[in-house]
């Protein structure tokens, strides 16, 4: 009877113990609340609010309002939503905030020149416009310019060869686009408004002159209606490579990239970087590009593609309007997988003396051809 006593007062004890603990840690807990709407007073659903260290997550739900514990009893806390500015707002505890968001009308009405005969925003186009900004593209692997427009809505692309001689097949035009010597045959590649070629023939292509790298800004692509009388060679689409400009603070970036090719130790190692800012009186300056070591995982006894680029170009704005210089010059040395033969139709393997992880050029082959003029003797 003794020892059930004492266990069941250390049962009590402990319940005490716990519940003194539970009503500290609420002492010491703030509750904050507040409703999330846009500049018409319409509640926003889904908007994400974060402290300044993005640890706390929250969302505001079906009527805009949210609510959270914290610690203190004041924080600073960031709210974002797509197509609105993020902005940061003070909450106090106790007290209902009412937040309301601004629509950041550079994401919503960005204005485009490409494939159009004057200034308008994607939503008043009646053409097929899509755009890739730069916080995408640096989340690319890209290894050629035709591999940034995989993203593109209705464009198929091929980049099996390398960094050159792709092709690019855009809204079902596909019609001699498969072979690498005319791989852009009815698509306008631009970089800043300018054609980068105006034709494509026999080993000869624009992607032979485009190097995507860190002075890249977007993409704009305009698929059919207007490009065709735009551009020339167009029918598909334009793709215009937009390079980025200096803005009111100096502004600097550095990539790194190094790995191996393959088990034999082939390497590849590429820089990019970029810088820009103010000079004066509202001229603005860009600088940058890339150098490339890469020994291709099919070593041909020589570095595949070798070489690099720099781009600048410096901006005077005026009150309604800008002045623009450019300057490229590229040096790059690139080479390109032939195709290789295989046997079996339905299960393909390289053909004899073909190796799909070392071949690179042709093997010797002995073959002696019928004589077809005198009855194949």
């Amino acid at each position: 009877m003794i020892i059930t006593s004492i266990q069941s007062i250390c049962k009590i004890g402990i319940l005490l113990i716990l519940l003194s603990l539970s009503q500290h840690v609420l002492a010491q807990t703030h509750a904050f609340l507040g409703t999330i709407v846009d500049e018409n007073g319409k509640r926003i659903t889904g908007a994400t609010i974060t402290n300044e260290k993005g640890d706390l997550v929250f969302f505001s739900d079906s009527e805009g309002n949210f609510s959270f514990r914290n610690a203190n009893a004041q924080v600073i806390v960031k709210v974002s939503y797509i197509g609105y500015k993020t902005q940061l707002f003070t909450l106090t505890s106790g007290k209902h905030a009412n937040i309301t968001l601004v629509e950041d009308i550079n994401k919503l009405d960005e204005v485009f020149v490409t494939g159009t005969f004057d200034k308008r925003t994607r939503m008043n186009a009646s053409v097929a416009i899509s755009t890739l900004d730069e916080s995408l593209i640096e989340n690319q692997v890209l290894t050629s310019a035709a591999d940034l427009l995989k993203n593109v809505p209705g464009v198929f692309v091929n980049s099996s060869l390398g960094e050159i001689r792709n092709s690019v097949a855009s809204r079902g035009i596909t019609a001699g686009t498969q072979d690498g010597s005319f791989g852009y045959e009815y698509v306008s590649m631009q970089e800043d408004n300018l054609p980068v070629t105006n034709t494509t023939y026999v080993n000869y292509g624009p992607d032979f002159f485009l190097r995507p790298d860190a002075t890249l800004f977007r993409l704009e692509a305009v698929r059919g209606g207007t490009a065709s009388i735009a551009a020339a060679n167009a029918p598909g689409g334009i793709f215009n490579y937009i390079s980025k400009t200096g803005g009111k603070t100096v502004e600097s970036e550095i990539r790194l990239k190094y790995g191996l090719m393959d088990g034999s130790g082939h390497s590849y190692a590429r820089v990019d970087a970029n810088t820009g800012g103010p000079i004066a009186n509202n001229w603005y300056y860009n600088v940058g590009g890339f150098y490339r070591y890469d020994q291709s995982g099919r070593f041909a006894g020589y570095p595949l593609n070798n070489g690099g680029q720099l781009k600048a170009n410096i901006v005077k704005e005026y009150a309604t309007g800008k002045l623009k210089f450019l300057f490229k010059y590229l040096n790059d040395k690139n080479g390109y997988v032939q195709f290789m033969p295989t046997t079996n139709y339905s299960n393909p393997k390289p053909a004899n003396g073909f190796d799909i992880n070392s071949s690179v050029l042709m093997p010797r082959v002995d073959y002696t051809s019928p004589n077809f003029i005198h009855g194949g003797e």
